[in-house]
């Protein structure tokens, strides 16, 4: 547990220094709102409904923004990770 909560707050510290040095396609404004929607829909998981399409929405959002598949791959880490901490939070109170 503290071993995953130690790796989100890493994917964190590197997306914001990233950020703050723009390298990154993705804007602060998109990183806030990516974080928003990504906790919506893994809240939304967690309490046992299909969000596909909401997903498919914010991937598809997301996806002309990266300048790369290495930043891409980045981003998808950072997704799966919320999306399963959420998850897991809301489904267990």
């Amino acid at each position: 547990m503290v071993k995953r909560i130690i790796t989100t707050f890493v994917f964190l510290f590197i997306l914001l220094c990233f950020n703050s040095l723009n390298c990154l396609a993705i804007s602060v404004e998109d990183s806030n709102r990516m974080s928003n929607y990504i906790t919506i829909i893994g809240r939304a998981i967690g309490c046992g409904m299909n969000t596909d399409t909401e997903l498919i929405r914010v991937i598809n959002w997301l996806q002309p923004k990266f300048s790369d598949s290495q930043e891409e791959s980045m981003y998808t880490l950072i997704i799966a990770e919320f999306l399963e901490k959420n998850a897991r939070e809301q489904s267990q109170g």
